[in-house]
């Protein structure tokens, strides 16, 4: 019924120590070691239901996280959230969303739907 992704910028801030500094720090996002996980609302019994997932080798830029979070939004909008269980579907989304470095919240929104829908979703 429903899905959100977090997603730390750095893997440090994926660990228990990056959740300890997160608590003291002024972060807008979760750190921790739910700090890169993907969480949802399950339709039966209305379970809430969480994985979390690793962190890539090199930090995450702002633009990444941005279109990370509008990728999930984008699909679930699309009833097609079953996309990123497809691999090679994901690894294409990936590959032409991944060189974008600078956005606008405009801009990215409608990237990503274009990715969405050139790839078919």
């Amino acid at each position: 019924m429903q899905l959100g992704v977090q997603a730390t910028y750095w893997k440090w801030e994926a660990t228990r120590t990056g959740g300890f500094v997160g608590a003291f720090g002024n972060t807008h996002y979760e750190t921790g070691r739910d700090g890169c996980s993907l969480r949802g609302l399950l339709r039966h019994q209305y379970e809430p239901w969480s994985v979390r997932y690793t962190h890539h080798k090199r930090h995450y830029t702002g633009s990444h996280v941005f279109l990370l979070n509008a990728l999930v939004r984008k699909l679930s909008e699309a009833k097609a959230l079953d996309r990123l269980g497809d691999p090679r579907w994901l690894g294409a989304a990936v590959a032409k969303l991944s060189p974008v470095t600078a956005w606008l919240p405009s801009s990215g929104n409608r990237l990503v739907q274009e990715v969405i829908e050139s790839l078919g979703a």
